[in-house]
């Protein structure tokens, strides 16, 4: 009820008119003040038995010590009925009753918001009918219901209760994390199923969809969980994370402590504070317990414990002088003093949050549900200590733990230390909260954030398909084809695409034009062009660096990638797989090895004393750099995607994102899912391949064996990579891995109109369609029977104006029809800008692909290679685009077929526009994300709670396959034992007839 109150306030304040529904299941006490906006309308809705339960004792239900708190097998077998039981007469009620129902309905809503604990708030949504449901949950997970929304199986990122994780945890952790993680995934799945059951019986039956059909139309799932605070895990960009929202930041007291608490607090140089919350009684716990304590107070008698005990028992006489039992305590403002040198509590994630924002060291005593996982995660910061509640009664060990604490420095200096982070996290929680619930009421019917993989059935879901046909096949197919590799290594030669230099000058100039000093090393693998102007910013400095061979360089002729076309090097993932990384290698090793072993440069690089290295991980030689000069790097990559990833403990992308002209979700077949699995794998290959060469000749270069590319990458606190959530495919994230999609496009710039020459061009016909391929493949050497396939469509659409990018004057341009221009250069952005465009024929270049997605233009994708069949394929899910192959551009008829459909149909148009006001209403602005995580990193250069722990461990560790073998083993013998156990009861029972039948 806090969390939701806090949000009732936070939007009422924004401005919104908010209606909180206020039900009773049971009577709660001290629930006026929760919500201190006046302008919040509560409706109080009471059961018919509301006078009857009132009568009632608030008992202690045995959290302290019954195996239904602590065992989740039992747990899962019984919390599920009695809670949802404790609702069922009064939700029943209120979905019944039309009163109430016409009352909400003439509110006009534009949105509920409704809790994934007690679901009913999703049924009263239904019933009104508003559109845009928001789901939320109060804790920091709740994996029954977070798979709905695409969350990966967390097991091996978040440990069972007490376990030991990462590189520390052993088979019996494992095996722990395990058996919580499933047992309690059941547990919550269940408590829903249950409410569902109760909800829909009787006179409610037949109304309602299921509660997953329910809770899945939410656009977003917002949790109280904090990513700076929380175990690092994956999750899909429609869950958000707004955990600390509850806290103001800028207010160090709620109010002032009373004169008895100022005197208190006096008596000796430190104080702790107990309390073990509102839910649990202290006065309820066993008396081994309160032996434990009292014999802990005495052996401290220089302490003073301020203990929150609710009443007026025995207790008070037994505990020694240095001890203040209170009925409630000032919470907050007592943890806000200095005098307080440790908080002893439950870990409820109020007063986890509360003691993580205070710089308080705590010792973390979970009783129940969620506060194992709270005490854990906070532990693991340094600043607090998780202890067993079983271990209470252990005086010899509880004292020396709570003495240390009070103690030693450490603790204090790791808590202060969170604290920091906390304050200075990149989004204000607040911020981010009310951001995306006004998004999810501007676009109630957006779904594209949850993964397609969601809709798959168990087998496609898992790839267990291709799994099989993997373990037969896939060695024969990688090793066959190794001695034909070798002939055609030694005649390719590598240009860098002018888009990575775009996107770093970008980079560039957005922290310059935030008022960062910023110095770009700008060196050279070959002449490259235009670079004149990539850089705006003028106060941006630029080092030109040139390799000893640069005049020779730039006596070579212009290599532009002919071969793209429809060579197999560019479009056979083993043939890039095993090629490529020796080429690539091959093209940096001169440039960055000279650039590695020149003194001179590392110098003048360290006296500028810079505070950041900003590297792209295409050549990781910006790593080996960062780590010369011992400045911290930051990695950036200027496409939506790359293999290490996985370094910062990103699980598999399989199944998430499609491979060339996949299809996903229900439509995908085992071709699909084996194309996707192929290409993903063999792609991860090569990539690694690449930095393996590439640590082994730049280890040569410096000397010595440096560190291991994978251990340097890791050092950057986040990785910035160029995808935009709104539009890339739905997928998880952790929050290591920074979506800065779209910084690079100005949503309010002016574009300029077209000069005369265009504008005559654009008025001849009614559509006007603008073809270009980008710069580092031409047109012009596009093979002729692709030339041909593109004049014959122009010939068969005579009423429609092509303009094409084509970088040479040549005999084609009296081979193709009037109806078309052929340009070496084309102002793309102010084309695209022009109402008069009707469908851009693309490569799908990442920046052609930005460009076409905010300027609202229908495109066709003719992806050529690299990740423009990602790009295609991602822009097509939305609607405004159909991803074309390349080498169906011979056949006109199709080609013709959906171009005229393209331009003649609206939908292409409107889904396209839908898609631009998306990107334009996103939540938080990509440049100011950008910004803000620079700045971060740079504050907090070796934060690395956000790498999970399970991604440095083992093969057989981090996908648990000793615990695997150990299930599979226990199924195995079970079916066997009941086999013979069942055929001996058979052959028993057959020799019982037969006897019967002789006598």
């Amino acid at each position: 009820m806090k969390f939701l109150g806090k949000l009732a306030d936070l939007l009422a304040d924004a401005g919104h008119d908010v209606t909180v529904l206020q039900y009773y299941i049971k009577p709660m006490n001290n629930t006026e003040k929760l919500i201190k906006n006046k302008k919040v309308e509560i409706i109080h809705y009471f059961p018919d038995d509301f006078d009857e339960i009132s009568g009632e004792d608030n008992k202690d239900i045995g959290f302290w010590d019954d195996p239904i708190f602590t065992d989740p097998l039992i747990g899962s077998l019984v919390i599920p009925k009695m809670f949802a039981n404790q609702s069922r007469s009064c939700v029943q009620k209120l979905l019944q009753d039309d009163d109430i129902k016409y009352k909400l309905q003439s509110k006009k809503f534009d949105a509920v918001i409704a809790e994934t604990f007690e679901i009913s708030g999703f049924y009263v949504a239904h019933l009104i009918g508003v559109k845009s449901v928001i789901a939320v949950m109060t804790s920091v997970r709740f994996s029954g219901v977070q798979y709905l929304f695409g969350q990966p199986n967390i097991l091996g990122y978040v440990p069972g209760p007490f376990s030991k994780f990462g590189k520390n945890a052993g088979f019996w952790d494992r095996l722990n994390d395990a058996y919580y993680a499933y047992f309690e995934s059941e547990k919550e799945y269940y408590l829903c199923e249950q409410q569902h059951e109760y909800f829909t019986e009787g006179q409610l039956s037949g109304i309602f969809p299921h509660w997953t059909e329910l809770v899945k139309k939410s656009t977003f799932y917002i949790i109280n969980s904090n990513p700076y605070l929380d175990f690092a895990v994956p999750s899909s960009p429609n869950m958000i994370y707004v955990g600390g929202m509850t806290i103001d930041r800028n207010k160090k007291k709620t109010e002032q402590l009373s004169e008895e608490y100022l005197n208190i607090l006096n008596e000796r140089s430190a104080t702790v504070l107990i309390s073990f919350g509102t839910v649990v009684r202290a006065y309820a716990m066993p008396d081994s317990y309160k032996l434990g304590l009292i014999e802990m107070f005495k052996a401290m008698p220089n302490v003073t414990f301020i203990f929150k005990y609710e009443q007026n028992d025995e207790m008070l006489e037994k505990v020694p002088k240095n001890v203040y039992l209170k009925n409630w305590i000032p919470q907050t403002s007592i943890l806000a003093d200095k005098r307080v040198k440790l908080f002893i509590t439950h870990g409820g994630l109020g007063s986890t949050m509360e003691v993580a924002y205070s710089g308080i060291p705590s010792l973390m005593i979970p009783l129940f549900s969620d506060q194992f996982n709270n005490a854990m995660m906070l532990s693991r910061h340094g600043g607090a200590i998780t202890y067993n509640k079983f271990d209470l009664p252990k005086s010899e060990k509880l004292i020396p733990i709570v003495k240390d604490m009070v103690e030693n420095e450490k603790y204090k200096i790791n808590a202060l230390k969170l604290l920091d982070v906390l304050l200075n996290q990149p989004n204000d929680p607040k911020v981010t909260v009310l951001k995306h619930i006004e998004f999810a009421v501007k676009f109630p019917n957006f779904k594209t954030l949850a993964p397609d993989i969601l809709s798959s059935n168990f087998i496609g879901f898992y790839y267990l398909d291709v799994f099989s046909f993997v373990l037969v096949s896939i060695i024969l197919i990688v090793f066959l084809i190794v001695k034909l590799i070798s002939t055609i290594i030694s005649k390719c030669l590598i240009v860098f695409g002018f888009s990575h230099v775009k996107f770093l000058s970008k980079i560039a100039d957005t922290l310059s034009d935030a008022g960062h000093n910023v110095t770009v090393l700008q060196y050279y693998h070959l002449p490259m062009k235009n670079l004149d102007n990539v850089i705006k910013n003028k106060n941006v400095k630029i080092i030109h660096y040139f390799p000893d061979n640069f005049e020779e360089l730039k006596k070579v002729g212009e290599n532009t990638f002919p071969q793209i076309w429809d060579g197999a090097f560019f479009t056979n993932p083993v043939l890039e797989c095993l090629a490529m990384p020796n080429l690539l290698a091959g093209e940096f090793e001169k440039m960055s090895t000279q650039v590695l072993r020149d003194k001179t440069l590392h110098e003048t690089l360290r006296n500028e004393k810079f505070d950041a290295v900003i590297v792209e991980t295409f050549d990781t030689a910006g790593f080996y750099m960062a780590d010369i000069l011992n400045i911290p790097p930051i990695a950036v990559f200027s496409a939506v995607t790359f293999a290490i990833r996985k370094e910062y403990g990103e699980g598999s992308t399989i199944g998430y994102l499609p491979k060339h002209f996949s299809r996903i979700g229900t439509e995908a077949s085992i071709f699909d899912r084996w194309n996707d699995f192929y290409r993903t794998v063999l792609f991860q290959i090569g990539n690694y391949r690449l930095f393996d060469l590439q640590h082994k000749a730049y280890s040569k270069a410096v000397g010595y064996d440096i560190a291991n590319w994978r251990d340097l990458i890791t050092r950057s606190t986040y990785f910035f990579v160029n995808a935009n959530p709104y539009l890339d495919f739905a997928m998880p994230k952790l929050e290591n891995i920074v979506n800065i999609g779209g910084f690079t496009v100005n949503k309010n710039k002016t574009i300029h109109q077209v000069s005369e020459e265009y504008e005559n061009i654009l008025n001849e016909r009614s559509s006007t369609v603008l073809v270009s391929f980008g710069s580092v493949v031409r047109s012009y050497e596009m093979p002729e029977y692709f030339k041909k396939g593109l004049v014959k469509t122009f010939e068969s659409l005579p009423n429609i104006t092509f303009i094409w990018k084509y970088e040479k004057d040549d005999y084609f341009k009296n081979v193709v029809p009037s109806n078309v221009y052929l340009k070496k250069w084309i102002p793309q952005a102010e084309l695209l800008g022009d109402k008069r465009v009707k469908l851009f024929i693309t490569h799908g270049g990442l920046g052609s692909t930005m460009e076409v997605a905010y300027a609202g233009k229908p495109a066709l994708m003719v992806p050529l290679f690299g990740d423009q069949f990602h790009n295609s394929l991602m822009l097509e899910r939305h609607g405004g685009a159909v991803a074309y192959s390349k080498f169906d551009l011979p056949n006109h008829k199709k080609l013709t077929s959906i171009l005229q459909n393209m331009i003649d149909n609206p939908k292409y148009d409107i889904k396209a526009t839908e898609l631009l006001n998306v990107l334009k209403n996103q939540p938080i602005d990509p440049k100011e994300v950008l910004i803000k995580h620079m700045e971060f990193a740079v504050k907090f250069p070796n934060l690395r709670s956000l790498i999970p722990e399970i991604s440095k461990t083992g093969f057989i560790s981090y996908y648990f396959l000793d615990i695997g073998l150990i299930v599979i083993s226990l199924i195995i013998f079970t079916l066997i034992s009941v086999f013979y156990i069942s055929r001996f009861f058979f052959s028993k029972i057959v020799k019982i007839v037969k006897k019967e039948k002789t006598n």
